[in-house]
């Protein structure tokens, strides 16, 4: 989060401008995983919205954390899971099971 809110990224994956944020992980500096006030992150916020492509995106750079929850202990596959979007959810249970299995090798 910003001084004053949510960051680009957050708002793009909020919104599923996917043009914006492959834009915005091109940038070296840019935290993935940076959460506002509640704890919801971009990844968080793009499930929770059904934004597929963003997703996928999202899970494509080795530093994004799937796990992390909100204050609530609403975590991305749960949400997901919540709203019914189907197609998020099976993305990262496959994300989930192929970094276990890099965990293994």
């Amino acid at each position: 989060m910003t001084e004053d809110g949510p960051t680009p990224l957050f708002i793009a994956c909020q919104e599923g401008h996917v043009d914006v944020v492959q834009l915005l992980l091109t940038r070296k500096k840019i935290q993935i995983n940076q959460a506002i006030k509640d704890g919801t992150t971009p990844l968080f916020i793009a499930c929770v919205n059904g934004h597929v492509d963003i997703v996928r995106l999202l899970l494509a750079r080795k530093e994004i954390q799937i796990n992390q929850a909100t204050e609530d202990g609403w975590t991305p596959s749960k949400i997901a899971q919540y709203y019914k979007h189907t197609a998020i959810v099976s993305l990262l249970q496959q994300y989930s099971g192929s970094m276990q299995q890099n965990t293994l090798l």
